[in-house]
This record gives C-alpha cells, structure tokens and sequence, in this order.
C-alpha cells in the first residue's frame, strides 16, 4: 500500500505480488519441504488448489514491469499478482518438489482438527520455555495448507504482456531436479576439498597437499606431464581409504 500511494508523476511505482516462489536459489519453500520429508503429513480432507511461481516467471515479470513502468504508463500505480497461472492441489505440488529431491511421497494424513490441536500445543511449549525457533507445526501453517491459494493473472498478461515460461509445473520440477543433481555433485566435490584441507591443517591451503601428493609421484625436475585428473586421483585413493578405515584417517 505504501508503494502504492508513494506513486506521482516524479515518482512511479509498481507492485508485484509473486506467491510461493520457488526453484533454483531457494531459501524457503523447497528446502523446508525437502527437510520435513518422512514427517510431512497432509492436513485435511480436501486438497485445495494453490497457485505458486517458478523464478524464471517472477524474474520476467520484474523484468516486464520495470521495462514499461512511467508516468504515463498503465502499470504505474497499479498491483499485480504474479504466478504459473497454473493452479494445482497442493500435496501434488509438494510431492512433486519431494520427487525432484529423490524423496518419497506424502501419503498419510490428519484431520485440521487435529492439526490445529497440536499446533496450538506446540506454540504454547515453545512459549512458555521459551524455545527459540519456530515449531515444526504452527496454527498459520494449518490454515495456510487448508485453504485455497490462487489469483487472477490476466492484468499481468494484459498490461505487463506477462507470459510464463515455465509453463507446465512438471517442466518446472524437471529443471529443479536437475539443479537438485548439480547441487548435489558440487556438494561432493567441496566435501572432497575439506577433506583435504583437513588431512593437513598446517597446510596454507588444498594446492599445497595436491601439489605436494604430485611431486612425490615424479623428481622434482622433471616437467609435469599430470593432468587435473591424474593429479587428484592420490587424494581420491586416501579418502577412499579413509572410509574404510576412520580410526586411520582421524590419526
């Protein structure tokens, strides 16, 4: 409302209102989706439908906006939500991101009711001995997954000429699963790297150990003729080692 009413003819203004944003980058949704699973449980009978927007989608509709926002232009002044224009029923949305993750299904369910009993439990423990943090389940959170999120988009198709990219969510879960893997490898490859700057900690940094397992391989005046490959795989081998024998590593 403040940018809203902030909006003149020195100053134009525009609001965007992107809901549940998700995908490569996020913070938020995904990964509290991705960290619950097994616990996850769906909430009430009917599975309501919610409407949420890929990045792709609200990176282009800020890009959109801010390419026509003027004084003289129809957006200045004027609000718009931002989504797939794709509603869905929530648990198929959920699953799907747990899919992307390699994760099982949500399958098992709780009344609201019950829900909302134990939520109110939760807040009241976390109150009174004054648990920092947020509950695993709160009363918000039970409306929230019990109630029907999606909007008309067609004053952002019209004035923005907003059109989702990703149109299909199971295009959208396939490019997420795929960022999923990459994150996973780099995750490997930046624990290989601590584990080597571990082996030996009065090392100034990982070139040293790499270089010195490289010129224990060869003499000293010899040209190197190693590829990265080649060069890495001593480390490979000790940390294979390693896993097999931990008391060995540690020592």
């Amino acid at each position: 409302q403040m940018v809203l009413a902030a909006n003149s003819t020195t100053l134009s203004t525009v609001s965007l209102r992107p809901h549940l944003i998700w995908g490569p980058g996020d913070h938020h949704l995904v990964p509290r989706i991705l960290a619950r699973a097994g616990s996850l449980r769906i909430i009430g009978g009917a599975n309501k439908k919610v409407d949420s927007v890929y990045i792709e989608n609200a990176v282009d509709a800020h890009l959109l906006a801010a390419g026509r926002l003027r004084p003289d232009s129809p957006v200045a002044g004027k609000a718009y939500f931002i989504t797939n224009g794709e509603p869905r029923p929530l648990w198929e949305l959920v699953n799907g991101i747990l899919a992307a993750g390699k994760l099982p299904p949500v399958t098992r369910g709780v009344s609201r009711g019950m829900a909302f009993s134990a939520a109110t439990c939760l807040e009241m423990l976390y109150s009174l001995f004054g648990i920092e943090g947020e509950p695993r389940l709160t009363r918000f959170v039970v409306r929230e997954l019990t109630t029907a999120h999606w909007f008309d988009i067609s004053a952002a198709r019209r004035d923005l000429n907003y059109k989702p990219v990703s149109t299909h969510i199971a295009t959208s879960l396939a490019e997420y699963a795929a960022t999923l893997l990459r994150a996973a490898s780099d995750d490997k490859a930046s624990a290989l790297i601590k584990g080597a700057l571990c082996f030996d900690r009065t090392c100034d940094s990982a070139l040293y150990i790499f270089g010195l397992m490289h010129t224990q391989q060869r003499p000293a005046e010899q040209p190197s003729d190693i590829g990265p490959e080649e060069a890495l795989e001593p480390l490979r081998a000790l940390l294979r080692q390693a896993a097999k024998s931990p008391d060995d590593w540690t020592h």
